[in-house]
């Protein structure tokens, strides 16, 4: 499997050592401290010298605002600086593979889910795997320096400290099991509460419409109570694993201090030396400590790490495969059937049929009956899978030149952050006379006016004209102009507007219009209406 972050890659590699580097300096630097310690019990105080004092004050202090601005930027700011970057890094990646999810596979994802990779799991998993890689590497060059100068010291003393490293070592797979499979129901607990609280956040007002808050929030109170008790036994496993290690430390502490004691009542030892050798111990099991929390907090966030590079590593498997079909045709189904999700029998289609002529098509039919579901296939939205042969010459076909002309007035509306020209023009290149003329027949007045999403400040009817704003200024150089219930909550006046519009534009274009109203019949090329789960040609009509 790959990883979502490779850090043998040289620009990565090369910000992670320089981390390393740098990091290991800064502590390198807290080695001088102990010797401040022993010079100044051993030396100045017992020689009374007050000269020496000012000397080693006036040296200590000005080594301690070098070593602690050092601290502050390498070791702190440095330690945030580049888990952030890669954060960002990640949610970058992220946001394109969900961009790069078939159309006709993304109803598969749980929404919550993927707004937790991008939002937070991101960032959980940037910071765990540099604290990681980080936090391993210097602890190894600590311990191995620190355990150097303790065997310096004194090599008994640091023989007894090396025997409380293989209890670290035992203390990092106490939990490691009961760690995995806590943080990986929380994650799936979580995902399941953030979807919820979102669809609440979503519904809001709809719930109050009908007075159904108690009902809602006993549903929301459920999810959160389940993620609260995965969270609690995550928690204890959690601490559980950090706390042995640090017991381990105080327990070495004071067995091998009680013994460096009887060195210094025996005059085997200065107090001095004592001292130091103590400030070292820490500086050796404080690394210790420091890697088994590392791993700790990596076992921990297994499941999130897990579930980041499974989605990297996802694969499309279910693929568009088209029939060869009639070069003449831009669409060709014959002889299929079409099911819902739940493989429930749908619509029948025993030939529907558009040749590359251009013109208005018109499918109607009752609420439910398959009308939008023609178009999410043919625009790649719906799953392939849903369409089924009847026969061994059945075919489900339309060209490649449909996949990549194709401009849809697909719903729900999606606005984004800008005003209402920027909704429109949708980052494509500006071609002001077209745009005049679209929005003049839409009657849109209010380019300037910015959408605010806390309060949502525009109508229906002004959410449709610039989604249709939005789709016919895209189309003024493809070939395919997809509606689907373009006239809903619009005034009678844009309707009419539309319909001169569409008259005209189907001398240049494929128009496939899906609608209930009967505004566009008599100018339609031809009119398909879906009858008992049927599609059926030129029948004039109007099924409601």
């Amino acid at each position: 499997m790959k990883k979502i972050l490779d850090f043998r890659e040289k620009k990565n590699l090369i910000k992670i050592i320089k981390l390393i580097i740098f990091s290991f300096i800064g502590i390198s630097l807290y080695y001088i401290l102990p010797l401040f310690t022993k010079y100044l019990i051993d030396d100045i105080i017992s020689t009374n010298s007050i000269k020496e004092l000012k000397i080693w004050l006036f040296l200590g202090s000005g080594f301690s605002v070098f070593l602690h601005l050092y601290i502050f930027y390498f070791l702190k700011y440095q330690w945030d600086k580049i888990p952030l970057y890669f954060s960002v890094k990640l949610k970058k990646i992220i946001l394109e593979k969900i961009f790069k999810i078939k159309k006709y596979n993304y109803k598969d994802f749980d929404k919550g889910q993927l707004l937790n990779y991008l939002i937070s799991d991101s960032g959980t998993y940037a910071n765990v795997m540099i604290t990681y890689l980080g936090t391993l590497t210097i602890g190894i060059l600590r311990v191995i320096t620190g355990y150097i100068i303790l065997f310096i010291i004194n090599p008994i003393l640091s023989l007894i400290s090396a025997i409380f490293i293989p209890l670290y070592v035992f203390s990092m797979g106490i939990n490691k099991k009961k760690l995995e499979q806590y943080s990986k129901l929380e994650r799936i607990k979580a995902d399941e509460f953030i979807t919820n609280a979102n669809k609440n956040i979503e519904g809001k007002i709809h719930i109050n419409l009908y007075q159904k808050e108690k009902y809602f929030e006993k549903i929301f109170e459920k999810k959160l109570e389940e993620w609260r008790n995965i969270r609690l036994k995550y928690s204890y496993w959690y601490n559980f694993g950090k706390e042995v290690p640090m017991f381990v430390n105080t327990l070495s502490s004071f067995i091998i201090m009680s013994i460096g004691a009887y060195y210094v009542i025996s005059q085997k030892m200065t107090l001095g030396s004592l001292i130091m050798f103590s400030q070292y111990l820490s500086m050796l099991f404080e690394p210790l400590s420091q890697i088994t929390q590392a791993i700790v907090e990596k076992q921990s966030n297994k499941g999130i790490l897990n579930r980041i590079n499974n989605f990297y590593n996802y694969n499309e498997e279910k693929k568009l495969v088209l029939e060869n079909g009639n070069k003449d045709n831009i669409i060709e189904i014959k002889d299929c059937t079409i099911y819902t999700e739940n493989k429930e029998k749908l619509l029948e289609i025993e030939d529907f049929i558009i040749n590359k002529s251009n013109g208005l098509y018109i499918i109607k039919g009752k609420n439910g009956s398959g009308k939008t579901t023609i178009l999410n296939l043919l625009t790649q939205i719906a799953s392939p899978e849903i369409i089924k042969k009847n026969k061994k010459n059945s075919t489900f076909y339309f060209s490649k030149e449909f996949i990549e002309s194709c401009s849809y007035l697909y719903n729900p509306v999606y606005l984004f952050e800008g005003d209402v020209k920027t909704n429109i023009i949708f980052n494509n290149t500006e071609d002001p006379q077209y745009l005049k003329e679209i929005i003049s027949m839409l009657n849109i007045n209010n380019l300037d006016k910015k959408i605010n999403f806390q309060n949502l400040n525009i109508s229906l009817g002004e959410k449709q004209k610039i989604h249709l704003a939005r789709v016919l200024y895209f189309s003024k150089d493809k070939n395919i102009l997809l509606l689907d219930e373009p006239l809903s909550n619009l005034d009678y006046k844009t309707k009419e507007n539309i319909k001169d519009y569409l008259g005209k534009l189907k001398e240049e274009k494929i128009i496939l219009v899906v609608s209930h109203e009967n505004l566009f019949d008599d100018i339609a090329n031809k009119i398909y209406n879906i009858i008992d789960n049927k599609i059926l040609e030129e029948r004039k009509e109007v099924i409601e």
